[in-house]
């Protein structure tokens, strides 16, 4: 009795050690990408794992296949059903090379626009004798900006000093395209130095010849492009010169 008992454990321990698949991979290749990977005799409904990761699960049959994006370095990634584990070599597959040497460089790109700042001080001219000093604050891609500062009417100290603004086609002298808004107001100066507003002039209604504020799109006819005018005015009266001054500030910009 005692040698059956002996026996029957050995037969039950060589049974239970002794292995029931083989895994074997049938296709390992990348394609489109991608890992492709297929094989059979996996313990049946394994969960079948690639570089460590599930990937998929095993059929009754043990017959399995699965698609990933990871790649091992090596080009050969591992397989397993948790019973083993075996290497799956992959087709169309080859190890990263060196970088290759840099390439030529490419063609310089288009240039920012640049603007162009206005900030002058014109001072207060004679009226009707000198159209008020008419100065150029900037000229861009055929587009001049004259001001102006003159009284509304000579030896009158009630009526305000006013400044104006004037877009001239330096190109050709040609016609001068816009969309101007301007803005406008009739205000007397202070007989201090704080800037006040000034207006009325030439013809407050034309888009060429605004006063206090310009806003908007200026083109030369002929010229290299059109210009964005964002420029304004103010007055100032200096007690020590005894005299006014009409100041232009703004930026004027190419839209291409």
């Amino acid at each position: 009795m005692q040698f059956f008992i002996r026996l029957a454990v050995g037969v039950s321990v060589l049974a239970i050690a002794s292995p029931v698949c083989a895994l074997s991979i049938s296709t390992a290749k990348v394609a489109g990408g991608s890992v492709h990977v297929k094989g059979t005799k996996a313990v049946p409904l394994a969960v079948i794992t690639w570089e460590g990761a599930s990937v998929t699960i095993a059929s009754k049959a043990g017959d399995f296949g699965f698609e990933t994006a990871m790649l091992p370095a090596g080009c050969v990634g591992n397989v397993s059903d948790g019973n083993e584990t075996v290497p799956a070599v992959l087709q169309s597959c080859g190890p990263v090379g060196p970088a290759g040497p840099p390439g030529p460089p490419g063609p310089p790109g288009t240039p920012a626009p640049s603007s162009t700042v206005i900030n002058t001080a014109i001072q207060v001219g004679t009226f009707g004798s000198d159209n008020g000093n008419a100065t150029t604050l900037a000229t861009l891609d055929g587009v001049s900006v004259q001001g102006s500062c003159f009284p509304a009417v000579a030896g009158n100290p009630s009526i305000p000093v006013q400044g104006s603004m004037s877009f001239i086609n330096a190109v050709n002298g040609g016609a001068i395209l816009s969309s101007i808004i301007g803005t406008a107001t009739n205000l007397p100066i202070s007989s201090q130095d704080d800037p006040q507003p000034s207006g009325f002039g030439f013809n407050p209604g034309t888009p060429t010849n605004q006063e206090v504020g310009a806003h908007g799109i200026v083109a030369a006819d002929g010229g290299t492009g059109a210009v964005r005018v964002d420029l304004s005015t103010y007055v100032t009266f200096s007690s020590l010169l005894r005299t006014s001054f009409c100041h232009f500030f703004g930026v004027l910009t190419p839209t291409s």
